[in-house]
């Protein structure tokens, strides 16, 4: 008896907007005035920036250690690969300028959410309509739950949440829904990018 073929996996928008290898997704200009200054007081930043990932067939983002330039990767669960706010800002610029037309050593800059800075952060992915931009109603929801500092992140789908504090009960790491849309806390061991594009009141209505 002949095996059925195996159907190939039928592509989504993100997908397309990540898969495309001679198309480096576009990074919005951070906008430093939205982001809280309890977050920029917390140090524990780093760079980040798109790469290709070979085995994945996808451009995904990699940590970059601000003490040398964005020149090597950050890590997590290292310190010694974190700096200041402002340090991390003045090595992202220096990094940007210096890194030519068709690679940059950093695309913008992230935070490492740790126990110690009493900070957890919510990822929504696919929450958000890449055209419209309109957030979902589970997006809206949780944003209101936690009355927290909200942003869109560096894609057109998804959103991220600062909030004080650490992982609440009953919140799972990751949670996939039906519709697509994923939801990850952390409050350990993880960095987000970090856009300053500071959800407005008017989205969540």
């Amino acid at each position: 008896m002949s095996k059925t073929p195996k159907q190939p996996k039928v592509k989504t928008v993100k997908d397309l907007y990540y898969g495309d290898q001679n198309n480096k997704p576009a990074v919005p200009k951070v906008i430093l005035a939205s982001i809280p200054d309890g977050l920029k007081a917390i140090p524990q930043w780093i760079g980040w920036r798109f790469y290709w990932d070979q085995k994945g067939q996808r451009w995904a983002k990699v940590p970059r250690n601000p003490r040398l330039t964005m020149e090597k990767n950050a890590k997590s669960d290292d310190p010694e690969t974190w700096w200041p706010f402002e340090s991390t800002l003045a090595s992202f610029r220096s990094a940007y300028r210096n890194s030519g037309e068709t690679f940059n050593l950093a695309d913008g800059i992230g935070f490492v959410l740790t126990k110690n800075s009493g900070v957890f952060g919510i990822d929504i992915d696919m929450c958000r309509d890449p055209v419209t931009g309109a957030l979902s109603t589970l997006a809206k929801e949780i944003v209101r739950e936690f009355g927290a500092y909200a942003e869109y992140s560096p894609s057109p789908f998804g959103i991220h949440i600062y909030a004080r504090g650490v992982r609440p009960d009953g919140y799972r790491c990751k949670e996939k829904f039906s519709d697509g849309q994923d939801l990850e806390i952390y409050d350990d061991g993880r960095f987000f990018t970090v856009t300053g594009l500071k959800i407005p009141p008017e989205a969540l209505a």
